[in-house]
C-alpha cells in the first residue's frame, strides 16, 4: 500500500471523523493521548514547528496556542479543508497544506521541532468511535484506517539509527479520576495503545546521514521535520 493510497482512504474518512471528534467523541485523543503529548512537549513559545498528519487541526491548533508558529499538512485534502475552515473561524497564524509525510516539500532545516501522529501502511481496519452513541453513529459510514504495528524495539532502533537522541519515552496510562471522567477509557490502564517517543537531534548528523529503502524514507521525513529541535511522535493504535 502506498501513501496514495492510504490518503484516499483518510479522504473517505475524513467527514465523519471531524464531526465525531469535534462533537467530543474522540474520547482516547481529548483525555489520554493528547494530555499526556502535551504533558511530553517541551516549551515550543517561538519556535517553528511541522505537524505531520494534522487531520482536522485539533492538536495543530493546540501547539499554536502555547506560542509555536506552526505550519501543518496531510495527505488527505478534505481534513486539510475542515483545518483550514476552523482557522478562518479562529485565526491561529496557522498555514495548511496537502503534502505527504514521505514527501515532505520542505528544505532541510525549516523546522524547530515536528509532531507526527499517523502511521501510513498496513492492514485496514473498519470502526467508529465508540463513545459515539448509535443514534450519532447512524448513517456515518465507517472509517476504514491504514495501520501496521511495530515492535517497540522497532520503533527505537529506526530513531537511533537515524541519530537521534532518546530524550524521554511514555506508554500514556489514564489515571482513576481521569477513568471516573471517562469510563471508555479504563482498557487502557491494562494495554498501552500509545508511544509517545521524544527525541532530539543533534547540530552533526545532518551532515553524515544516509538513507535507503523505507527505512531511508522514514528517517529522512524526521530529518527534515526535526533538524536542530526536537521530535514528539505518538504511534497511535486507533480505538473504536
Amino acid at each position: 500500500m502506498d501513501h496514495e493510497e492510504v490518503g484516499r482512504f483518510w479522504n473517505a474518512n475524513a467527514d465523519a471523523w471531524t464531526k465525531l471528534a469535534r462533537a467530543g467523541y474522540d474520547v482516547y485523543r481529548d483525555y489520554l493521548n493528547t494530555p499526556a503529548f502535551l504533558d511530553m512537549l517541551p516549551d515550543v513559545e517561538g519556535l517553528s514547528g511541522l505537524d505531520i498528519g494534522c487531520g482536522e487541526g485539533h492538536n495543530t491548533r493546540l501547539l499554536a496556542i502555547r506560542g509555536a508558529h506552526v505550519t501543518a499538512i496531510d495527505i488527505a485534502e478534505v481534513f486539510i479543508a475542515h483545518a483550514k475552515q476552523a482557522e478562518e473561524q479562529e485565526p491561529l497564524g496557522i498555514e495548511y497544506r496537502v503534502a505527504s509525510a514521505v514527501e515532505l516539500p520542505f528544505a532541510n532545516a525549516t523546522f524547530d521541532f515536528g509532531n507526527y501522529f499517523r502511521n501510513l501502511d498496513g492492514e485496514i481496519a473498519e470502526w467508529l468511535f465508540g463513545a459515539a452513541p448509535p443514534p450519532v453513529k447512524q448513517g456515518l459510514p465507517k472509517f476504514k484506517t491504514p495501520r501496521f504495528t511495530r515492535t517497540v524495539s522497532q520503533w527505537l532502533n529506526l530513531l537511533i539509527g537515524t541519530g537521534f537522541l532518546l530524550e524521554r519515552i511514555e506508554e500514556p496510562r489514564p489515571s482513576d479520576e481521569t477513568v471516573l471522567a471517562c469510563p471508555d477509557l479504563q482498557d487502557a490502564q491494562v494495554v498501552a495503545y500509545f508511544l509517545h517517543i521524544r527525541v532530539r537531534k543533534p547540530r552533526q548528523v545532518t551532515a553524515s546521514l544516509s538513507k535507503h529503502g523505507e527505512q531511508g524514507a522514514a528517517a529522512d521525513a524526521l530529518e527534515r521535520a526535526a533538524e536542530l529541535g526536537r521530535v514528539c511522535r505518538a504511534c497511535c493504535h486507533a480505538r473504536g
